[in-house]
């Protein structure tokens, strides 16, 4: 799939597996159909590295970078919402059920926005460096962020409060780390060069 201008930073399958969404340093996202590749929309970005995710239901793309968070319309690209003057968002993530937009960032804190509005529920401060990555269980009963500080930490998403102690992952940054599908493990992938899979309920 070529026409980006510069480097792609982001690919995402849309949830049917129809479409293809991609963003990129020039500024845009750009939606492909999965099969054909050919690009059938195009829409305004944000700059310098950050996700870009789907809705749970397709209708919804959110991206995040230097700026904030934007979320727009699959279809048409209408802007729906924005979240700027936020620092910059390295990470964006929906609830399985979409009621929650999760972002880690700059600040340190894992932010829980409303899945419709953008309207700010809670943040969740624990970690002490930017927060890289966060994924929700496949349940959607927790929340894992992961840090540059190292550590991951579990979230309760009923109570929003933190589930036992950070787990000390790796001596170096975590980029990235995520559930398995039945929440019974967790992955982390650091800039030490290691992925480490976990018994995330023994820990």
């Amino acid at each position: 799939l070529s026409g980006h201008a510069l480097s792609v930073l982001s690919v995402c399958y849309s949830p049917d597996g129809r479409c293809i969404a991609t963003r990129s340093l020039d500024k845009t996202i750009r939606i492909w159909k999965a099969h054909s590749g050919e690009e059938i929309r195009r829409m305004d970005g944000l700059s310098d590295v950050g996700r870009l995710t789907y809705s749970p239901d397709g209708k919804k793309i959110a991206c995040c970078g230097k700026e904030g968070i934007i979320v727009r319309n699959a279809q048409n690209g209408e802007l729906l919402g924005e979240k700027f003057e936020i620092g910059h968002i390295f990470y964006v993530a929906y609830s399985p059920k979409g009621a929650y937009l999760a972002s880690g960032g700059e600040d340190w804190a894992v932010c829980l926005w409303d899945g419709e509005t953008l309207n700010e529920v809670t943040v969740l401060e624990g970690h002490s460096d930017y927060v890289y990555s966060v994924s929700f269980s496949g349940d959607g009963n927790e929340l894992l962020s992961a840090s540059q500080d190292g550590t991951m930490i579990r979230w309760n998403m009923t109570s929003f409060e933190m589930i036992g102690r950070p787990i000390a992952a790796h001596e170096a940054p975590i980029i990235s780390a995520a559930y398995s599908p039945d929440g019974r493990l967790a992955a982390s992938g650091s800039s030490d060069g290691s992925v480490r899979v976990w018994d995330i309920r023994s820990i």
